[in-house]
C-alpha cells in the first residue's frame, strides 16, 4: 500500500469519513491495517463513527475472541454497549470485556440500570430464561447464572458501587438449583445467606443434600426448624 503512505492526512481523513459514514464501526477500525498513516490516525483520533450499522459475522467474532483493544477503540469513539451486546458477551464468558467497559460511563449506564431489573413477585417467582431476557432486557445477572458463569455473576452483584442486582440473589439461587449450577449455589449460600429465606434453603438441601452442608452454618440451619 505504498501509494496510501504518500497521501496527505486530509485525504486520509476523508477516506476514513467516507468509510465510516455508512458502514459498521469495525470496517473503519480495519482500515488501520492498510498502512501506518491510517493506523496512526485511527488510533489517535476520535472519529465520527456510524452508530446504527453492524456486521453480524464480525460482531460474533468480536464477542468470542476479540482483542480488548478493539473494544477500547469502540468505547473511545462513543460506540457504547447495547443490551444485546451484553447478552452475547455473557454467553461467550467475556468477563474481561465487561470489566474493561466499566471505565466508560456510557457502558455503566447500560450494565447497571435498575430499570432493567424485574422485581415484581410475578416475575421473581417464575422461571427466567434467555428468551425472556431478549424480550424484556430484564436481568443480566439471571442470564449469567443460567449460563453458569460465577465470575460474571460476581461482577454484577459484588460491585461496591452498583448494588441494584443484589435484590435478585434469591431468584439467582432458584436458577442455580434448577440448572444444576452447584458452584453458584455454594457461592450464594456462603456469601449471601442472609438474603435467603427458609423455603429456598430447604429447596437447596432437597436438590443437593450433603453437598452443601459445608456452605451453611449449623446455627443458621437450626433456625430453619432443624431442616437437616
Amino acid at each position: 500500500m505504498f501509494y496510501l503512505n504518500n497521501l496527505s492526512d486530509d485525504i486520509l481523513f476523508k477516506i476514513i469519513k467516507n468509510v465510516s459514514v455508512d458502514n459498521p464501526p469495525l470496517m473503519t477500525y480495519c482500515l488501520k491495517y492498510l498502512c501506518k498513516d491510517f493506523y496512526n490516525i485511527i488510533n489517535n483520533n476520535e472519529l465520527e463513527i456510524c452508530q446504527n450499522k453492524s456486521d453480524k459475522d464480525l460482531m460474533n467474532k468480536l464477542y468470542k475472541n476479540g482483542n480488548i483493544m478493539v473494544y477500547n477503540w469502540l468505547y473511545q469513539n462513543n460506540i457504547k454497549l447495547k443490551n444485546i451486546d451484553v447478552i452475547y458477551l455473557i454467553k461467550n464468558n467475556r468477563l474481561d470485556v465487561l470489566e474493561e467497559s466499566l471505565k466508560y460511563k456510557i457502558n455503566t449506564n447500560v450494565l447497571f440500570n435498575r430499570f432493567y431489573l424485574t422485581n415484581t413477585d410475578e416475575v421473581i417467582n417464575n422461571i427466567f430464561t434467555i428468551f425472556d431476557l431478549v424480550k424484556t432486557n430484564a436481568s443480566f445477572l439471571l442470564y449469567s447464572t443460567e449460563c453458569g458463569y460465577l465470575e460474571i455473576c460476581k461482577f454484577f452483584i459484588d460491585n461496591p458501587k452498583y448494588k441494584m442486582y443484589r435484590k435478585q440473589i434469591p431468584k439467582m439461587l432458584d436458577i442455580s438449583c434448577e440448572k444444576d449450577k452447584l458452584h453458584i449455589t455454594k457461592y450464594i449460600l456462603k456469601n449471601h445467606i442472609n438474603m435467603i429465606d427458609y423455603k429456598r434453603i430447604k429447596n437447596c438441601l432437597d436438590v443437593y443434600g450433603s453437598e452443601i452442608y459445608d456452605c451453611v452454618d449449623i446455627e443458621i440451619l437450626s433456625q430453619y426448624n432443624h431442616i437437616i
